[in-house]
């Protein structure tokens, strides 16, 4: 035993002095996450971004990482993961110490998501990442020749409260496993109940399919030429290029390799040498193959461009330093990720570092992006947002129409104040603009969006005067457009018996009506339509309106295609029931318990007193 002891210290003692084994240089952060939500590592710019839910207590957070390092302090604190606890209210500085006493240093910022937020930011089946556009609600997603699409789980991750598929819940990665032979809507519930909806639709690829769909480098997506078959990836300056491990998907089945070495993609995966062209062979069902040419440039040590930027999937026009996007009209413009790609070596807006994909700004003004190259020379670039005309708010003809733009995403919009006695249901986006303070409605109260100009208002609400301004232009160009219309024919002017009073008037069939004076509906009237989609009516009038019975509808006229356009006060009677677009030059009243299905629009006030009103 002795002897065998001795060999032993022998054979370890020989293994040291022969200095074959240099300490480990390694001194990355390769996964983390706070809260169980993973965060995106940018490692060129060694920045760590992660947005948490709505609520959540950022002042304690415990973090779980895995490094390649051998210590990692935050400050003078040693940290553990799963373990040690830090306040992120404050970007975190992190140093990474490798066995050979270098050293890296990570910030992590932590965003805090909207109690709105409701968006499905991944998904993946059987492995494939799925394709979002989210100014569509869309996922696409292309799985290899041979899968069995009836049977998968579907693995995602999600800024809301809650998935479901019809009634059942979704959870990421587990059951249920749901069929895909045709699209599927899933339902995503925010934490303020708001939904929205994505479509899921999936495709089987061809037995000959052999495409590499995405591809990227150290989190640096790749730009894929499929006419050419080349895929272009740009590195920051001083990138070391020779021993790269790329992440990509194929929709072949057979193997991918690179000079008959099968490739693994992700960060465990198969490194290459990058300072030539790389040239990658797929290989489809049917044993046909494809090359794609993966080319890598390393910028210059001045760069400095941003050569690529969209915001929620919608590309920016990039004009010298100037990026100008036009988002849909219906976009809050308050809490939007950039997607980008740039030359330099890092971005920030003000002294906050931005991680493409994953960082949460406001649009609503101006933003300016500070671009830094290697050299620490910048460029300044400055980003606009606006939103384009909203769709028409009726599906009558074009001719016809009342076109509210923007106004069309508000239940209720008012200039002056909405005014409020408990309780009320509104269900809908509601806003005031200018006037600040002026909401009355409490959070619970109302199931949509509740948009202030400023950090007044409920606790709930988000601030956009800019959108708000644009809404209210936009109101504004409806009124003066439905005020301006003339009646159909001489049987559409004050009418009523006498005029002014609909109290014995027959079903008002599509078409513009207009009374000089004010209007009066003592009993329940009934808006008749033709079964039409072309169906629309205007009712103008240049005084008060006095509804004091029910607005009722037939023949399947839609409150979207009805518009009523005054230049005094509205009022709705207790009790009374409302149908149709309210376009008032005063205010619009609803008193103790009436309720209405349409848009209340008023160039003043709008008073509820334990009112309904619901979007059309």
């Amino acid at each position: 035993m002795a002897l065998l002891l001795v060999a032993l210290a022998a054979g370890c003692g020989g293994g040291s002095e022969s200095g074959n084994t240099a300490p480990s240089s390694g001194k990355t952060i390769t996964a983390y996450s706070l809260a169980g939500v993973a965060g995106t590592i940018n490692e060129t710019t060694k920045t760590i971004s992660v947005a948490i839910p709505y609520g959540t207590n950022v002042t304690a957070l415990v973090a779980t990482y895995t490094t390649t390092g051998a210590g990692v302090k935050v400050g003078a604190g040693a940290q553990t993961s799963g373990s040690t606890a830090n306040n992120f209210a404050a970007p975190v500085t992190y140093v990474v110490t490798a066995v050979d006493g270098t050293t890296a240093t990570y910030t992590v910022t932590v965003a805090v998501l909207s109690s709105a937020a409701k968006a499905i930011t991944a998904y993946s089946l059987a492995g494939v990442a799925g394709t979002i556009n989210e100014t569509a609600r869309s996922i696409a997603v292309t799985v290899p020749y041979g899968t069995n699409v009836t049977d998968l789980a579907a693995a995602f991750t999600t800024t809301g409260a809650s998935v479901s598929i019809n009634t059942a819940v979704q959870t990421s990665g587990q059951l249920p496993r749901n069929d895909f032979s045709n699209p599927l809507v899933y339902t995503v519930t925010a934490i303020d109940t708001t939904t929205t909806t994505y479509t899921v639709t999936v495709t089987v690829a061809a037995n000959f399919a052999k495409s590499i769909t995405a591809y990227s480098l150290d989190g640096i997506a790749g730009t894929i030429n499929e006419t050419t078959k080349t895929i272009s990836v740009p590195m920051p300056n001083g990138k070391n290029i020779t021993t790269m491990v790329a992440t990509f998907i194929s929709t072949g089945t057979g193997p991918v390799t690179v000079d008959g070495v099968a490739q693994v993609s992700g960060s465990t995966g198969t490194p290459n040498n990058f300072s030539t062209p790389v040239a990658y062979t797929v290989t489809a069902a049917n044993g046909t193959t494809a090359s794609y040419t993966v080319n890598v440039t390393v910028a210059q040590n001045s760069d400095k461009a941003i050569s690529a930027y969209s915001l929620a999937g919608v590309a920016g026009t990039i004009n010298g330093t100037a990026i100008s996007v036009i988002m849909p009209s219906s976009t809050d413009v308050t809490t939007l990720v950039a997607s980008f790609t740039t030359t330099g070596s890092n971005v920030k807006i003000g002294t906050l570092t931005q991680t493409s994909g994953t960082t949460v700004n406001s649009f609503a003004s101006q933003v300016t992006y500070i671009v830094t190259a290697a050299d620490t020379s910048t460029a300044t670039y400055t980003v606009t947002v606006t939103l384009a005309a909203g769709p028409l708010v009726c599906t009558g003809s074009v001719a016809d129409c009342v076109n509210l733009h923007s106004a069309a995403n508000y239940v209720i919009l008012s200039e002056t104040g909405i005014t409020n006695v408990p309780t009320s249901i509104v269900t809908g986006n509601i806003g005031v603009y200018p006037t600040t303070a002026a909401i009355a409605l409490t959070c619970p109260e109302v199931t949509g969006v509740i948009y202030s100009p400023d950090a007044t208002g409920p606790s709930c609400k988000i601030t956009d005067a800019s959108g708000l301004s644009i809404a209210v232009n936009d109101k504004l160009a409806a009124y003066n457009d439905a005020f301006g219309r003339t009646e159909t024919s001489g049987a559409y002017l004050n009418l009523g018996t006498p005029a002014g009073t609909l109290g014995t008037s027959p079903a008002l069939a599509p078409g513009v009506y207009v009374w000089t004076s004010a209007l009066t509906i003592p009993a329940d009237i009934t808006i008749a339509g033709k079964n039409s989609a072309a169906d629309v009516w205007i009712f103008k009038v240049s005084g008060t309106l006095d509804v004091g019975a029910n607005v009722l509808l037939s023949g399947g006229a839609k409150p979207q295609n009805i518009f009523w356009v005054t230049s005094d006060v509205v009022t709705v009677a207790p009790g009374k029931h409302m149908e149709g677009v309210v376009l008032s030059a005063s205010d619009i009243v609803m008193q103790t318990g009436a309720t209405a299905n349409g848009r209340l629009l008023s160039k003043t006030q709008v008073v509820l007193q334990s009112a309904t009103v619901a979007k059309p």
